[in-house]
């Protein structure tokens, strides 16, 4: 190199092409487009039916949902059992993937209960909700059952 740090003019053929050069010199040129061939296609001649050439349109499968189950409970008063000593009675505010938020809750152990679990829940529903917790979220890994309370059955 001399001192102006551009290439000897007798070197200049050891040094590789510049890649963009390169590339611009290998890559063919696009084929030329009619403007028929890219105006939108309208009207009962468009599709599959139009004999332009043009490919077949496949019906589209419809979009897959992935449905909340919980989101049927939302704004009911529910009894979510759980896998640990908790069951909580409240109003289902919302909910998403992995939680489930309720209001206005009953948080009971039933580990300090001196009556069943299904006594306590029917009580709730005679009753009314002995609300302690204003909001809960309850972790869905842990649900084991959720039910409305209108639909406890009274024995």
């Amino acid at each position: 190199m001399g001192d102006s740090g551009e290439p000897d003019p007798d070197m200049s053929d050891l040094l590789p092409p510049e890649p963009a050069a390169a590339a611009r010199a290998e890559a063919p040129s696009p084929p030329e487009v009619s403007a028929a061939a890219t105006a939108p296609a309208s009207g009962p001649a468009a599709g599959p039916a139009s004999g332009a050439g043009a490919p077949p349109t496949l019906p589209q499968p419809p979009a897959i949902t992935h449905t909340d189950p919980f989101a049927r409970f939302h704004g009911f008063n529910v009894v979510i059992d759980t896998r640990s000593n908790f069951v909580y009675i409240g109003k289902v505010v919302r909910s998403d993937s992995w939680f489930v938020e309720l209001e206005e809750v009953d948080v009971h152990d039933r580990s300090e209960a001196h009556s069943t679990n299904e006594k306590y829940v029917m009580e709730a529903k005679k009753y009314g909700v002995k609300v302690n917790r204003r909001a809960v979220v309850v972790v869905k890994e842990q649900v084991v059952g959720i039910s409305r309370l209108q639909d406890v059955v009274e024995y």
